[in-house]
């Protein structure tokens, strides 16, 4: 179990990429967003999606669906946009959750046989 601490206390924002639910620390939330349109990248990763305009800010959108190795969807649910040590990135995500700040005893590590891209993100 993870003991409990100040990123649980403050709460997660949720969010969805398959059958799985995913959670960050919302103090690095920099805000959630309805799908946009994204600028292709040129020989980029096929985990880019493509380019965001933030208002006036280029920021990176990363497809959770294909670094996690699932098949693509017609639909992308919104974007959770992130911030890091490197700036700022946008997951492409399946759907938006909420905000929940779990009980500190419901919180797990990963499990062993989670997807391996799950337990990093951009910058850390």
């Amino acid at each position: 179990m993870i003991p409990p601490n100040a990123a649980l206390e403050a709460g997660w924002c949720t969010f969805l990429v398959e059958d799985g639910l995913y959670g960050l620390d919302v103090a690095r939330v920099h805000e959630v967003l309805r799908p946009q349109p994204l600028t292709r990248v040129p020989l980029a990763p096929p985990s880019v999606a493509g380019l965001l305009n933030l208002r006036g800010q280029i920021v990176p959108a990363v497809d959770l669906r294909t670094l996690f190795g699932l098949a693509l969807l017609t639909t992308p649910g919104g974007l959770v946009v992130v911030r890091s040590g490197d700036g700022l990135t946008a997951l492409v995500v399946d759907a938006i959750g909420d905000v929940r700040r779990p009980e500190g005893a419901r919180v797990r590590e990963p499990l062993a046989r989670s997807r391996p891209a799950a337990r990093r993100l951009p910058g850390d």
